[in-house]
């Protein structure tokens, strides 16, 4: 699927993720992925000038950032009711919380942010490749299938759940890639080729039999891969269970 309009890059990536989310929770579908999107970089530019005024070096940044932004277990707490899980939640994720970093104070309260001695830069890591669908930026949703899943299903519950899945302005949500298709046009190249096979069969054989005899010979062909298929399904679900029983 293709999500693609006149919209922010920002946008069009956290709309995949929604989307992806969503259709992860359906049953029966459990492999989503989100491509054609640039991961989230947040750059950070030290002003010489103000490391000098603050008498700073680049490594004490350098050491605050590393310092102050982590997610750290710290252990656990045992009580009558049960153990709980102390963590250290201090990781930052976007332009504000870097800017909050404080990179140096002292005894007398002055306190140096990583926004006075840098600039920071909420954006995307740089990359060569862009895409475009209809001429237009856009992302990615690709939908497989794992195991058991099946395609024809999956396919018919993607397109009912995009059908009232409700997109910003200038957005628009396609299918451009189906899978599900190629495996459609096969099963019914292959149920064509059996009709016509047993339509064959069929004449040939009512030239030299009687034609009821002729007639159950012919169904003889179908009912014989039906019995095929009902002993060869449980072998391919419950090998385990098969194997011992035999």
């Amino acid at each position: 699927m293709a999500l693609w309009g006149d919209a922010p890059e920002r946008s069009l990536r956290e709309l995949a993720f929604r989307l992806r989310d969503d259709l992860s929770s359906l049953d029966g579908i459990s492999l989503v992925k989100v491509e054609g999107v640039r991961e989230y970089e947040i750059a950070v530019e030290v002003s010489e000038d103000s490391l000098q005024q603050y008498g700073l070096s680049i490594q004490d940044v350098s050491a605050a950032v590393s310092g102050f932004s982590v997610n750290l277990p710290a252990g656990s707490i045992r009580s009558d009711s049960g153990e709980i899980l102390l963590r250290t939640d201090a990781q930052a994720y976007n332009r504000l919380d870097f800017e909050r970093l404080i990179v140096h104070s002292d005894s007398q309260g002055t306190v140096v942010r990583l926004s006075d001695v840098a600039t920071i830069q909420d954006g995307f890591e740089e990359s060569d490749t862009s895409s475009k669908f209809n001429g237009h930026p856009v992302s990615y949703v690709t939908v497989s299938s794992v195991g058991e899943q099946q395609v024809l299903d999956i396919e018919e519950q993607i397109k009912a759940y995009l059908a009232g899945w409700p997109t910003p302005d200038g957005i628009e949500a396609t299918i451009w890639s189906n899978g599900a298709d190629t495996l459609r046009s096969r099963m019914d190249l292959l149920m064509r080729n059996g009709g016509m096979g047993l339509i064959l069969v069929f004449a040939v054989l009512v030239l030299f039999l009687d034609l009821r005899l002729a007639f159950w010979t012919t169904m003889g062909i179908p009912i014989s891969f039906l019995g095929a298929f009902l002993i060869i399904l449980p072998v391919r679900v419950h090998p385990r269970a098969w194997n011992r029983g035999g």
